[in-house]
């Protein structure tokens, strides 16, 4: 299989437009569908555009994200937010924190890393980065938390996330 080059079109989407959509994905996502709708809605136009593909028969804009192997942005946010979130518990970035988690320490299945989640009345609260970032750390398989490196922490998450596609 011959690896297809980027087109100008595609380039410029992923140098200048993707970054703005994703700025501050690690501490801030957007929980209220209208809002992811309306980010996946730009990338979902740019991937038609990228493709000169307009169609709207179901299942294109999945061939479209496929052929020009783009995650969606919601799978983007939450592979950043656990990377920042194993980089924390790691120490490979200086954040305190005890001053916001607090271990697990009774005996659960999976791994051994695992925090308490906060009990959360606000959606605004519960969908801010550490309660939602706690829960979907103690969701994730121990071969993925215990991963060596952080490149590769970085792919085994992210082919958890997408179930096993490997995209960008």
């Amino acid at each position: 299989m011959m690896l297809e080059l980027p087109t100008k079109k595609t380039t410029a989407y992923l140098t200048l437009v993707r970054p703005h959509l994703e700025y501050g994905t690690a501490a801030w996502c957007p929980y209220k569908k209208l809002n992811k709708s309306a980010l996946e809605r730009v990338q979902r136009q740019a991937a038609r555009f990228c493709k000169r593909d307009y169609t709207r028969e179901p299942g294109s804009m999945t061939k479209i994200l496929h052929e020009l192997n783009w995650n969606t942005l919601e799978e983007r946010r939450t592979g950043k937010r656990l990377t920042t979130f194993y980089k924390m518990v790691n120490k490979l970035i200086d954040v305190q924190m005890d001053e916001y988690l607090t271990p697990n320490t009774r005996l659960t299945r999976g791994h051994q890393l695992k925090f308490k989640e906060t009990s959360t009345r606000l959606n605004s609260y519960k969908n801010s980065f550490f309660p939602a970032t706690t829960k979907m750390w103690n969701s994730l398989p121990a071969s993925v938390v215990n991963s060596a490196s952080l490149g590769t922490f970085k792919s085994n998450v992210m082919e958890h996330i997408t179930g096993s596609r490997s995209q960008n």
